[in-house]
């Protein structure tokens, strides 16, 4: 195995790096005003309307039909009376030294948390919900877009993150919290490819196809040379998680894991063949006891998981306890922190 490690960077950015960003400050600058009020209206339109985010003036991206009934209740659609109130910004483009380093040659896996209910970074917005960006040997996806599309853009902006850089969406299922953002995202980048779910349903396909590509996943569909995922998981709510080759082995992003966070690792190394190094995102353990979580722990430790990183739904007395068990191969993670993995 090579020797690396997963850690949290804001630093040490590279000149080729260094150089993107004063481009992209420069052409960002002219247009950070412009661009606020128009998402800011076209949110506050849709809200008003019961939609998510207009993504053309003829139509509207509204959410997908809900899951049928488990014990999981999914997240309501944001209302204009719901919605969490940005604080201003002072500086849109924080200084060069706080940035996360982000497709460093060193660091050839490098996934950055854009949106999530806990807290890490204090600049950004936390907020219910999910979203990671993942660059690897090249390629952008977005894994799943938050809740609120002004949250999720205002976050990438605080971190100098470019959104028509995303080459790929994956939304992982049909819950508001983990696709409300699309339609935001589609209004400034509408040449990506976002991959769903068959049971998102036909409406919501429809809609999405009217603006940019959708693919219908399939079991084990590779979205990049090294990206791939593992397919609509059935069960009360389905669901798809993100799967990453790595020369260590599999990093698995998981959304919510309804269908079972150890039944998404055991599919994932039913489709590759090759052992998990890391899983991270929502593990959906809220609700489970002591001994449940015990029993999942023990499920991770027989499966080698070599690594943890839970954050969203996952539970604050399950991420203890997997922070008692991985030690120093637990990751505390929320919004805002970045993970590289060097090879």
């Amino acid at each position: 195995m090579s020797k690396h490690s997963f850690v949290h960077i804001y630093a040490g950015v590279p000149v080729e790096q260094r150089e993107r960003r004063r481009a992209f400050r420069a052409s960002h600058s002219a247009k950070t005003l412009l661009t606020d009020m128009l998402i800011s209206l076209s949110v506050i339109s849709a809200l008003l309307s019961g939609c998510i985010v207009p993504i053309s003036p003829s139509s509207s991206l509204t959410s997908p039909p809900a899951a049928p009934t488990s014990t999981a209740s999914p997240s309501p659609i944001p209302t204009a009376s719901s919605i969490t109130t940005l604080p201003p910004i002072a500086s849109p483009i924080p200084a060069e030294d706080t940035l996360p380093t982000i497709a460093s040659p060193v660091a050839p896996l490098t996934i950055t948390i854009l949106y999530n209910n806990v807290p890490f970074d204090t600049r950004l917005t936390t907020d219910w919900g999910f979203s990671a960006l993942v660059e690897y040997r090249g390629q952008i996806l977005l894994f799943d877009t938050g809740k609120d599309g002004r949250i999720l853009l205002r976050n990438m902006q605080l971190l100098s993150i470019d959104p028509t850089r995303i080459q790929y969406v994956v939304l992982s299922h049909a819950h508001g919290d983990h696709t409300g953002g699309l339609g935001a995202l589609l209004e400034v980048d509408p040449q990506t490819s976002v991959y769903l779910l068959p049971s998102f349903g036909d409406s919501y396909i429809r809609q999405v196809q009217q603006v940019t590509g959708v693919i219908e996943v399939t079991p084990g569909q590779p979205i990049t040379e090294h990206i791939l995922t593992t397919g609509e998981i059935s069960g009360a709510i389905p669901e798809q998680a993100l799967v990453i080759r790595t020369p260590d082995g599999l990093v698995i992003v998981t959304g919510c894991a309804h269908p079972g966070i150890v039944r998404i690792i055991e599919r994932a190394v039913e489709l590759t063949g090759v052992p998990v190094y890391m899983v991270l995102g929502g593990f959906h353990l809220g609700d489970k006891s002591e001994a449940e979580i015990a029993t999942i722990i023990g499920d991770f430790r027989r499966l080698g998981v070599q690594k943890v990183a839970p954050s969203h739904c996952t539970g604050e007395r399950a991420i203890a306890m997997f922070a008692t068990e991985y030690g120093e191969d637990f990751l505390r993670t929320g919004v805002g922190s970045v993970i590289n993995v060097k090879e």
